[in-house]
């Protein structure tokens, strides 16, 4: 009937035709072209019939369509054609058919991007053959900003898409990834850059002997060996070298191929680069060599490797060496004794510090042979550490017993020195978790009543390590009290439960540690263990009549502005929702275990603690329920077991308003009882008006808001006070659940991009 009225009504953002074609009946199709429906039409997104049927792979439509006149050329919105969606698929008989029936094999969208581009990225060889032998042009470039990251998640988004003929999935998806793309930097791109980045090796060795530019650099300066490496396509990459890439290439950051491979830590691309001539001393934009970015990431056995490279070429030791590069420090750490007495004997500067002296290295590398090497040489075991650590210091942290003898005779007052941070050797022995090493440190006149400057003493530190022998040697061979505190009145237990040390808990316990002693903030093992959850030891703590008291609570340590900065460069909604989180003044008090239990998802904990009188609608200062807190962290186990007190009645003075009831009546009928009964609100409000529902919309957990409006949460309710975020920064009041969606993404955004205009000259106020 609607197709014999040809009407003009929109279906699914097309024409009848094209939702005839998204349903995948032919029948239904051949009636709309027998209709004379337009097979040509489109959509708001520029999309003909036919580029819906190349998404589906429905060969039968699309060849009705081409035979009733459609354009095989025709291009959507960004300018891709059919036969650019067909090479996403990798379907052969499409591209086939779309070739056969005119379509430009090098048909290029805004950004430049051929088939041939995407079918690297996504198909398999016979595909790329087929595109290759119908002239598609091997080194054509991007222009525009693409992002080959992004351009992979948007591809596979198509695909997805595509596949399984969900077309508005396909559309949402787009729209995710098209705003990655836009931000981009990144052009001059070719089809093996695209195949190096996420493509099959087959598809690269196809694309090189059908001479596509191996060294081609993109506007960054990336070749295909930089996009491999970046991506870990490590089979790729050592394809990539056996055709003689370019090994030293540097990209616009001066990253070569092997300050890549050392980021991703890749042990097999550093020992191939290197056999393949990678360059070690070569420095990237921040200045460093591979040698120092290894060593950030503590990975040893990459700085031996190097270390095995430098060996063999005196000349670019000597460099290393005039160009005061601590290559000393980094063989001494590898335990290189070879390299360490080239190194000495070719005149390299034994004391200098790269945040410790070559005999510190050597003594972290557990070389005794190096160690003896270096003080033979002039090592002056006197120098410190960039943060104030003695040679003693040093030896006492690896625990090894004969550095430390050595050290001590070395440095006569070196016994009880302090760091920077006020900690002694002994100290840091017990980190080392070697008794004999701490038991030695002792004998030879260690003070083990010292405390760091945070007033940590011994037993603060073997209980920290959970060492239970240090911990009973300190109690009862060195008559430490268990109840000493550090800063903020923190005690061993506190430690103890905070590490989640049970066993050194326990033992703390029988000798004579307050089980209710709270920390300057209020926190007592029982908040610590609820917090970690450590289900065991709460239940311990409350078998033991633990109190359930109050404790403040420090949501962010760092300002607001320290917290920013790190959004800004790490790009963390997260971070960004501490922002919110803790806008007014830093500390939440009056937060019971329950709470800490909800915050971080310990669903058996919260369950326990309201069987023992924990009440679900207790209150912090600011009125955060555990539901808010669940909520804002997708806690969905523990939000349901929050849901379903049946037996905790509402809290002092508390009750629902009629409007709670009638919501609540709407969703569940007579259920409205149960909301009475279980002393749960749903809609309960922060001191800022926020319900659980809005924090969870803020956070973007969408179960959980799912599950609240299942409940009965008011998506209609509003905040009651705006809420500041940074000096120019607010979140306005007056605001329902759902406009909270995609506040924190709008906040990085400004966070990364200051010069976003502002509404009103000093302050921004953020809404939907």
């Amino acid at each position: 009937l609607l197709i014999q009225k040809k009407p003009k009504v929109l279906t699914n953002n097309g024409t009848i035709l094209h939702s005839a074609v998204s349903s995948g009946s032919v029948d239904l199709v051949k009636k709309c072209i027998e209709a004379k429906l337009d097979v040509n039409a489109k959509d708001d997104d520029e999309l003909t019939p036919l580029f819906i049927a190349a998404m589906a792979d429905s060969k039968e439509i699309v060849g009705m369509l081409l035979a009733a006149g459609a354009r095989v050329d025709a291009e959507d919105q960004s300018g891709k054609t059919a036969l650019h969606y067909a090479a996403i698929n990798g379907n052969k008989e499409m591209i086939s058919m779309l070739l056969a029936a005119g379509a430009e094999v090098n048909a290029k969208t805004e950004r430049d991007i051929t088939p041939l581009h995407y079918a690297a990225l996504c198909a398999s060889p016979e595909i790329v053959n087929l595109l290759l032998e119908h002239k598609a042009e091997v080194n054509t470039k991007t222009t525009y900003k693409t992002s080959l990251f992004s351009l992979v998640m948007k591809t596979l988004a198509q695909g997805l898409g595509t596949r399984f003929g969900i077309f508005k999935l396909f559309q949402s998806n787009m729209a995710v990834v098209d705003a990655q793309v836009d931000r981009a930097q990144e052009v001059d791109l070719t089809p093996l850059h695209f195949a190096a980045s996420n493509g099959s090796p087959g598809v690269v060795q196809l694309l090189v002997e059908r001479n596509a530019a191996i060294e081609a650099p993109s506007s960054m300066k990336s070749t295909p060996l930089h996009v491999a490496l970046r991506a870990n396509r490590d089979t790729i990459a050592l394809y990539l070298l056996s055709r003689k890439a370019n090994v030293n290439a540097q990209d616009d950051n001066k990253n070569t191929p092997l300050h890549i491979a050392a980021r991703n830590q890749d042990i097999l691309m550093i020992q191939a680069l290197l056999e393949n001539g990678a360059d070690i001393s070569l420095i990237d934009k921040e200045d460093s060599t591979v040698f120092d970015i290894l060593f950030a990431r503590e990975n040893y056995g990459g700085i031996k490797l190097l270390c095995e490279n430098l060996k063999a070429n005196t000349s670019l030791m000597k460099r290393f060496i005039e160009t005061e590069t601590p290559v000393l420090q980094y063989a001494a750490l590898a335990g290189d004794v070879a390299l360490v007495k080239m190194l000495v004997d070719s005149k390299a500067k034994i004391n200098d510090r790269h945040y410790m002296t070559s005999l510190q290295f050597a003594m972290v590398g557990g070389s005794a042979s190096i160690v003896d090497l270096l003080l033979a040489s002039g090592a002056d075991p006197g120098e410190k550490t960039s943060n104030g650590n003695t040679s003693v210091h040093i030896a006492a942290a690896t625990g090894n017993s004969s550095f430390i003898q050595l050290m001590l005779s070395k440095i006569s007052d070196g016994i009880n020195k302090t760091n920077d941070n006020g900690q002694t050797p002994l100290m840091l022995a017990i980190c080392s978790r070697n008794v004999d090493a701490v038991k030695q440190l002792v004998a030879s006149g260690a003070d083990v009543k010292a405390k760091d400057k945070q007033r940590m003493n011994a037993l603060h530190y073997a209980a920290a390590v959970g060492s239970l022998d240090m911990v009973k040697y300190f109690v009862e061979e060195q008559k430490l009290d268990v109840k000493s505190e550090a800063s903020e009145a923190v005690t061993p237990l506190h430690v103890a439960a905070s590490m989640d040390k049970p066993e050194i808990v326990e033992y703390l316990l029988l000798n004579g540690a307050k089980l209710d002693a709270k920390t300057s903030e209020g926190f007592t093992a029982l908040h610590y263990a609820a917090q970690n959850g450590n289900f065991d030891l709460v239940k311990s703590f409350e078998a033991k009549g633990a109190k359930h008291l109050d404790a403040q609570f420090i949501v962010w340590r760092k300002t607001l502005y320290g917290a920013a900065q790190y959004a800004k460069e790490w790009g963390s909604l997260g971070l960004v929702g501490m922002l919110v989180y803790s806008a007014r003044d830093n500390r939440s008090h009056n937060w019971k275990p329950i709470h800490l239990a909800a915050r971080n998802g310990h669903n058996d904990i919260v369950q326990f603690l309201r069987q023992t009188g924990e009440m679900v609608t207790a209150k912090t200062d600011d009125k955060l329920t555990p539901l808010h807190l669940a909520s804002m962290n997708g806690n969905i186990e523990a939000m349901k077991t929050i849901l379903s007190d049946f037996s905790s009645g509402l809290g002092p003075g508390e009750q629902l308003s009629v409007s709670e009831l009638d919501t609540f009546y709407s969703y569940y009928g007579k259920k409205a009882k149960f909301i009475v009964t279980s002393g749960c609100n749903v809609n309960s409000q922060d001191a800022n008006g926020w319900t659980p529902l809005h924090w969870a919309y803020l956070f973007e957990r969408e179960e959980a808001v799912d599950l609240l409006k299942k409940m009965g949460a008011d998506i209609d309710r509003l905040t009651t006070s705006e809420v500041k975020i940074t000096e120019n920064i607010f979140i306005k009041q007056d605001l329902p659940p759902q406009y909270l969606h995609g506040v924190l993404g709008y906040i990085l955004e400004i966070v990364r991009n200051p010069h976003i205009n502002t509404v009103g000259p000093t302050r921004m106020e953020l809404w939907r």
